[in-house]
């Protein structure tokens, strides 16, 4: 596996413009969890400020996730122009970013997804998918009532 290594040596003459691709098994799959489905691309800038390692650059790649409300396998775009990371350089001739990298995006996938925006979810009777057609059941076109007192409350 490729890892993203930044030699500092390189970056005392000038800033370092890079345009590079990571594996996506850097961030391991889990059970439950989205996972990564291409690789990751990054473009940045990588400098010396003083005494710290400055890097920013954008991250794109997508993953598959499981729509929290019809349960379907969807496929999304992760981007992210904002990645930034200033490290402190001790005798550090080398510097591995892959784990700031691989971190950026664990933390920036979403806990819940939909597999769009107007996701008609399941049939609490059936359990068909609503988005696939409606359901015959006894159970799907009843109004659920149990907020209806809600709609009367006046809160201004």
């Amino acid at each position: 596996m490729k890892n993203f290594i930044i030699y500092v040596k390189q970056l005392e003459k000038k800033p370092l413009i890079f345009s590079e691709t990571l594996e996506k098994d850097i961030v391991e799959r889990e059970k439950g969890l989205p996972y990564l489905t291409e690789d990751i691309s990054m473009t940045g800038k990588a400098e010396l400020v003083g005494k710290n390692l400055l890097v920013r650059c954008s991250i794109k790649t997508a993953y598959n996730t499981t729509c929290a409300r019809c349960l379907d396998t969807a496929e999304k775009e992760f981007l992210t122009d904002d990645f930034l990371v200033n490290i402190e350089i001790t005798n550090q001739d080398i510097i591995d970013l892959t784990g700031y990298i691989r971190e950026d995006i664990i933390l920036g996938l979403p806990a819940v997804s939909l597999c769009k925006k107007n996701c008609k979810g399941l049939c609490p009777s059936c359990g068909m998918n609503l988005n696939k057609g409606s359901c015959d059941c006894s159970g799907c076109g009843e109004e659920n009532d149990r907020w209806s007192k809600l709609d009367d409350f006046d809160i201004r």
